[in-house]
């Protein structure tokens, strides 16, 4: 169940298979040899992330650390749906690691981890009252507190990035934070949703099936059901909440339904930087235009949309859909420079 689940803001099973699951190793890529080539200088430590109220468990988790001396500026990236692994791996593509070699190339710091529903996705499956909370917001607060204690870090300047649903998350992770006496030193908003999640879901749907004008059966009877629970989503009060719908409990549905990302950011004083790709068919700049309708005109947010990059920040069209995936790129370096000017100069 899980699994399905959290791959909801990357819906391409419906003609390819899911974008939000991590894909299968694959042979190295041309991309691959040049960014080890790259990246000789740098330095990896292992750093594991504990999983907070569960005694024993542990996230997988790698710092990679810029040549020279510290401390360093740090950014902790928050994954996007999906039971990603510490890369964001989709199919060929890592953009999680080509931010985190290219940052460090850059004098910053990158932690990135294994999401807890990639590790213990098994254990978490009966888990009928699992909410973003669990899932996302806990372990991207607790990776920032893990990071202040770190030698090499300057505990004054670590940033959060947070890609897809992990944008979305990024209020909550601020007041999570600020609960506990921590601050992030900024916030860098990577395609992230300004509207409810079972909105921009039908939003995709649409777009998908658009692209389809003639179905096969199969493909109709899947057209149909996918409505039929998002329809569902409408009746949060009168389900069963042992019984998941679209690949999550109604508790899972239920959280979001009383989260509003955008008015819960209000309370952000940090710095932020909000970051769109104007050919991305899942988080749209409609998202990218309600974010600066409500904070386009407050000093410490900025706002950034790229021509022709999608939802990963690689080049492609929106037409496209999911098969943009298919081929291994990288981030688009122009992104990577316009994040590290952020942190470099707050």
């Amino acid at each position: 169940m899980k699994k399905r689940m959290l791959g909801l803001l990357l819906i391409g099973s419906i003609i390819l298979a899911s974008a939000g699951c991590s894909s299968a190793p694959t042979a190295t890529t041309a991309a691959e040899t040049e960014s080890s080539d790259l990246t000789e200088s740098l330095t990896e430590i292992d750093l594991a992330l504990p999983v907070a109220g569960h005694e024993g468990w542990e996230l997988p988790g790698t710092l990679t650390l810029p040549e020279g001396d510290g401390p360093f500026p740090a950014v902790v990236l928050v994954h996007g749906s999906g039971p990603n692994d510490r890369d964001e791996t989709i199919y060929q593509n890592k953009p999680f690691r080509d931010l985190a070699n290219t940052l460090a190339q850059k004098g910053i710091a990158v932690y990135r981890y294994d999401k807890r529903t990639n590790i213990y996705g098994q254990d978490m499956v009966s888990d009928i009252n699992l909410t973003l909370e669990d899932e996302t917001v806990i372990d991207a607060a607790n990776a920032l507190a893990l990071l202040k204690e770190q030698p090499d870090i300057d505990s004054s300047r670590i940033f959060v990035l947070g890609h897809s649903l992990g944008g979305d998350a990024l209020p909550r992770i601020n007041q999570l934070l600020a609960d506990s006496g921590n601050t992030a030193a900024g916030y860098i908003f990577f395609a992230a949703p300004a509207r409810q999640l079972s909105d921009i879901m039908r939003e995709q749907y649409d777009y998908i099936y658009s692209l389809m004008p003639v179905l096969t059966n199969d493909q109709q009877a899947q057209k149909e059901e996918a409505y039929s629970q998002l329809d569902r989503l409408q009746e949060l009060d009168s389900l069963d909440d042992s019984k998941p719908i679209l690949g999550a409990y109604p508790a899972y549905w239920k959280y979001l339904r009383g989260y509003d990302q955008v008015q819960t950011a209000d309370a952000i004083t940090s710095p932020c930087l909000v970051l769109q790709g104007e050919e991305d068919y899942q988080v749209t700049m409609e998202d990218f235009n309600i974010w600066k309708g409500a904070y386009g005109d407050r000093e410490n947010w900025t706002f950034k949309s790229y021509a022709g990059l999608t939802h990963l920040f690689t080049p492609g069209k929106k037409e496209n859909a999911s098969a943009a995936y298919l081929k291994a790129q990288t981030v688009d370096t122009r992104v990577i420079a316009d994040i590290a000017d952020f942190i470099t100069t707050h």
